[in-house]
């Protein structure tokens, strides 16, 4: 996912997402930040404070300096598009030091006042840098010595940009003008109608140029760049514009100002479509410190052991319910087996009862039917003799 990182509101920095507009992550210090840049793997950055240059870990929930660089008041930097060395401002003096070793590789001494700006060619092979004596300094990254330069004593420069091929430089300063220089020479100067330009910026592609004004406004410029100029005005800002960057696709466009405020521009065509977007794979790695890590590891060996326990006592309940659970089922089983037994027992009695009373019943019945029937014969017998007597 594509972040972008911007310092603001002086001791607060955040990290933004500008995929979803998102603020990722802030972290707050003491001292007063002045400049700001991301390393291209996005796990870096570079913050100038008003006591030392600090090189910072972007961590997972926080920023971590790990190395210091004895830089007062650094207010302009640049991480080289590898990644493995960066430049920063000391004064009139900018120095460049090696990412991973931290070693000073190189001094750039020339300029006589502030340097403003500094940007690096696409191959990082050269510096371009200018600054408030009216110099634009052409730098040789390997041999740290000057290549080219071209210096207007009338103009304090506040930015700098360099075509993709680093054949072109592109200034903005204090005499209203954008000004083409090559080879040493400023070959157009481009009037800004009375507006101060403070930033200029260009694409990777080398197609689109952009410069912001002191009243806030961004132009695109018209490019190849023309005399006079033909540009789009587009009004943001309720102040001056005090950086500009292109995203590494060019799809994006982001500003600040003194006016504390951070706008990203989607880059159109003149027909309202966007740049077709290079096709650019995130890393989705991010960095995490060794205290953290192991902390979190210790937090999960807890978890897990405290799980571990969990199962072993729910385990034990559940044995506990089953022994029990058996122990309820024979007692009723037992008692249920009783009962049947009593309730056989109790049903054999009864019908040996009944029995005995059917056997009882019956020898009566055929007792009197025999004596009925012999005091029938008798009744018979006694009337067939008073027939004969009285016959």
């Amino acid at each position: 996912q594509s972040i972008s990182k911007q310092w603001y509101q002086r001791r607060v920095r955040g990290i933004w997402n500008y995929d979803n507009n998102s603020l990722d992550l802030t972290k707050e210090f003491q001292e007063e930040a002045f400049s700001v840049a991301l390393h291209p793997s996005g796990l870096y950055v570079l913050v100038g404070f008003s006591d030392k240059l600090r090189l910072m870990n972007i961590l997972i929930d926080d920023i971590q300096p790990f190395k210091e660089f004895t830089i007062r008041g650094c207010r302009e930097c640049q991480f080289s598009n590898g990644g493995h060395l960066f430049a920063a401002v000391h004064g009139n003096v900018i120095q460049l030091y090696a990412t991973y070793t931290f070693e000073n590789v190189g001094n750039l001494k020339g300029h006589n006042g502030k340097v403003r700006s500094i940007i690096w060619s696409q191959d990082d092979s050269k510096i371009i840098s200018c600054g408030v004596d009216g110099a634009v300094y052409e730098w040789s990254v390997y041999t740290s010595k000057r290549e080219g330069e071209s210096v207007l004593k009338t103009c304090s420069y506040t930015c700098a940009a360099v075509s993709p091929d680093g054949s072109t430089t592109f200034a903005v300063g204090s005499d209203k003008t954008l000004k083409e220089i090559s080879d040493s020479q400023i070959q157009k100067e481009v009037p800004a109608a009375d507006s101060v330009l403070t930033q200029v910026a260009i694409s990777r592609s080398g197609r689109m140029l952009f410069v912001g004004t002191a009243q806030g406004s961004i132009r695109a410029m018209k490019f190849p760049l023309t005399v006079p100029g033909d540009w789009v005005e587009h009004h943001c800002h309720a102040s001056s514009i005090t950086k500009m960057r292109i995203s590494y696709d060019d799809s994006y466009l982001f500003s600040v100002g003194e006016d504390a405020c951070l706008y990203t521009f989607k880059i159109m065509d003149k027909e309202g479509r966007g740049l077709k977007a290079k096709d650019i794979t995130y890393a989705e790695e991010i960095l995490i410190s060794k205290s953290d890590l192991q902390e979190k590891d210790t937090a999960m060996k807890e978890l897990k052991a405290r799980v571990s326990e969990l199962n072993m006592e729910n385990e034990y309940q559940l044995r506990l319910k089953d022994m029990n659970h058996h122990e309820k089922t024979k007692e009723l089983t037992e008692k249920f087996i009783q009962e049947m037994e009593s309730l056989k027992t109790k049903n054999q009695v009864l019908k040996t009862d009944k029995d005995k009373e059917e056997a009882k019943h019956e020898e009566e019945r055929q007792e009197l039917f025999e004596k009925h029937h012999q005091e029938l014969q008798d009744l018979e017998s006694a009337n067939n003799q008073k027939l004969m007597a009285e016959y």
